[in-house]
């Protein structure tokens, strides 16, 4: 986590910090990233950095908490928009999220974030999101209809969307190392989703 001392920066200065960050660390990977580059272009010493940050590590995950709260808003609103059809949602994600991340050629740090979800995956998780996000988190779980799932508990909600966004990054994941065989992904990425759907609907 960033220090006091970073967080009692100027809005401008923070800004600027956290623009070369994401600057470098969209052209490469996370273990190419140079904090030299980044002080630089941010215009601070490297004793300034160590007084912001821990290292490199705590610089990304304070700009990737960052992305993924964008996301998590967005996610909510594909959800309000799907009339809180949880699994038409995914779907329509995945859509969305591909055409945006694939369409940049260059610099695409949403994609090198995306590459690199092993590192810290447990962000991905709702719980963990919970504790970043709780702002959102309520209201998204609020906005699901689940009248037609069987859910004995909010817990079995959550892993649920748990279980689809696991799924969703992997099939990004592969679809953009594998980009000629994406459609196929596609495919059935839609079809795990709905056997996910078909095995907690009432009825079934």
């Amino acid at each position: 986590m960033p220090s006091e001392t970073f967080k009692n920066l100027s809005p401008n200065k923070k800004n600027m910090i956290m623009l070369a960050a994401k600057h470098e660390f969209s052209q490469v990977p996370f273990h190419e990233a140079s904090i030299n580059h980044i002080i630089k272009e941010a215009g601070i010493s490297r004793g300034s950095f160590y007084m912001y940050f821990e290292n490199k590590e705590d610089l990304y995950m304070t700009l990737a908490e960052h992305q993924m709260e964008r996301h998590f808003k967005f996610l909510f609103q594909t959800l309000k928009e799907n009339r809180g059809d949880l699994f038409m949602t995914y779907k329509s994600l995945y859509d969305i999220l591909y055409k945006k991340i694939s369409k940049h050629k260059k610099a695409n740090f949403e994609k090198n974030m995306l590459m690199n979800m092993n590192f810290h995956s447990n962000s991905l998780m709702i719980r963990e999101n919970k504790v970043h996000y709780h702002k959102y988190s309520d209201q998204f779980l609020n906005a699901i209809d689940a009248q037609h799932l069987v859910l004995n508990t909010t817990e079995d909600l959550l892993d649920i969307i748990d279980m689809l966004t696991l799924l969703l990054v992997h099939s990004l994941v592969i679809s953009l190392k594998e980009k000629e065989k994406q459609p196929i992904i596609s495919q059935r990425y839609k079809r795990q989703v709905d056997i996910i759907e078909c095995s907690v609907k009432k009825g079934r």
